[in-house]
């Protein structure tokens, strides 16, 4: 989903994949983000984990959560 006003650009996207370990997503998501020239801001890691990398004048937010069922979005 994107919304998208004058002043303002926003996507939303959700993938999930069964029985995918979360430390080797972190993983994926530490190493890829900074090779694509975003700096790491912060990790918040508990139930969820969400990362945040930014870049000038842009944001990404990733929140990393794991269901009962194995499912990992």
């Amino acid at each position: 989903m994107v919304y998208e006003t004058q002043n303002l650009k926003q996507a939303f996207s959700v993938f999930q994949k069964w029985r995918l370990d979360v430390q080797s997503l972190i993983d994926f998501f530490n190493y890829n983000m900074v090779k694509d020239n975003w700096t790491f801001v912060n990790m918040f890691k508990g139930k969820e984990t969400q990362l945040t990398f930014t870049k000038p004048d842009k944001t990404c937010n990733i929140r990393i959560t794991e269901t009962w069922t194995g499912m990992t979005q």
